[in-house]
């Protein structure tokens, strides 16, 4: 017999892994500026293109930290790719929440790159703007022309996170299903807040998808090195 549990809105929110199900996501990919190379961990490499991304997306339902909201920006990194080619990634700062318990439970995996944050995702005129928020103030809009070409789409992808005290890394393999939806992106407004990060700015506008209906798990992160 299956147990109804209670959203993490409600009360504690249990340790990993966590599923999560019912996600939008607003995706645009970038090429970042040098800036970017001075926050890569130490062991890791970013691409020679530094490519990465902006993910803006809120997560209604699922076990452990649902319901959830959640804007970050990465870079991808080199020689770490996942099974089916997809480059790693390493999240550099994320806007977490809407509750302070949410926010706590992701800063306890993946440590001081986490703010407390939220998103809101609102369409007009076949225009989807994605707004991410961090330490109470806007760090991202995001805005992609939307489509209807869509199809199935499922993989995994290897996340890299430092320990809350930056020891240590590990890495985070997160497998997800969804629908992907083709899309353009038409801007990307960026000001993190914070000082270490401030000059991190996208160089070009490289690509943007819509992922609908997704589903994807969190694991056990496993030390890396």
């Amino acid at each position: 017999m299956l147990s109804v549990s209670a959203s993490a809105a409600e009360g504690d929110v249990p340790g990993l892994p966590w599923q999560m199900a019912g996600n939008n996501h607003v995706l645009v990919g970038v090429m970042w500026n040098e800036a970017v190379l001075k926050i890569v961990p130490k062991g890791l490499s970013a691409t020679p293109e530094r490519t990465g991304g902006i993910n803006i997306y809120h997560s209604p339902r699922g076990y452990g930290a649902a319901p959830y909201q959640s804007g970050y920006g990465w870079i991808d990194l080199a020689g770490q790719d996942a099974a089916d080619g997809s480059k790693a990634r390493y999240i550099f700062r994320a806007g977490v929440g809407p509750t302070a318990n949410i926010t706590e439970a992701f800063t306890r995996i993946w440590g001081s790159g986490i703010r407390s944050g939220g998103t809101k995702l609102e369409t007009a005129d076949g225009v989807l703007q994605a707004t991410g928020m961090m330490s109470g103030k806007v760090w991202g809009t995001v805005r992609i022309k939307t489509s209807d070409q869509c199809g199935n789409a499922a993989g995994t992808l290897n996340y890299f996170i430092p320990s809350p005290d930056g020891s240590k890394l590990s890495r985070m393999q997160i497998p997800f299903a969804t629908i992907a939806c083709g899309a353009e992106p038409v801007t990307v407004e960026i000001n993190f807040p914070d000082s270490d990060i401030a000059g991190v700015k996208p160089e070009k506008l490289l690509w943007a998808a819509e992922l609908r209906e997704a589903a994807f798990g969190f694991s056990q992160p496993a030390v890396w090195k």
